[in-house]
């Protein structure tokens, strides 16, 4: 497993709490339903790339944590929670300092459900399933780095957590 992989299953993975992985078979295609994608740019001196969570209307809905949120802001906040938790893990893993955008968002039909993904995760949960995407260029210079030794890791909070004061 690389450098990404762990990156995904260490940061981005907790971020869907409920959903458990399904297997791609279609490969990039998605259902004629209304779909909506948020999508957020990563870049840093060596790579480039976005990452992105699509999902019908519906599911989109149905992972809101509470009920009066319009879907468009929930896709959008969650592509913003999930380009945090990549660029925390590719600060902790690789001293990798990650740049992001501000949220994209759009709707339609049969939109692509991942572009020229790096990584593409298919997340089934009660509501319905979530494509989300990491696409990154220079991808062969951050896994070059390998994961560096506990000793040169970036001291930092896990994701999730806070401290205030002590």
């Amino acid at each position: 497993m690389g450098l990404v992989d762990d990156i995904l299953k260490d940061h981005l993975l907790p971020l869907f709490e409920g959903f458990e992985l399904a297997p791609i078979v279609d490969g990039n295609s998605s259902p004629p339903d209304q779909l909506l994608t948020g999508r957020v740019e990563l870049h840093s001196e060596r790579v480039t790339g976005s990452v992105g969570v699509c999902g019908s209307l519906a599911t989109i809905e149905g992972t809101a944590p509470f009920g009066g949120i319009d879907p468009r802001d929930w896709v959008g906040e969650l592509a913003n929670l999930a380009a945090g938790r990549l660029k925390y893990g590719a600060l902790s893993l690789a001293q990798l300092r990650l740049k992001q955008s501000t949220p994209e968002v759009i709707g339609g039909e049969g939109l692509p459900a991942a572009g020229n993904a790096t990584r593409v995760i298919k997340l089934r949960g009660d509501g319905g399933t979530l494509r989300v995407w990491l696409e990154l260029d220079g991808l062969e210079d951050i896994s070059a780095l390998g994961p560096m030794a506990s000793s040169t890791r970036v001291r930092a909070m896990p994701a999730g957590q806070s401290l205030f004061f002590d």
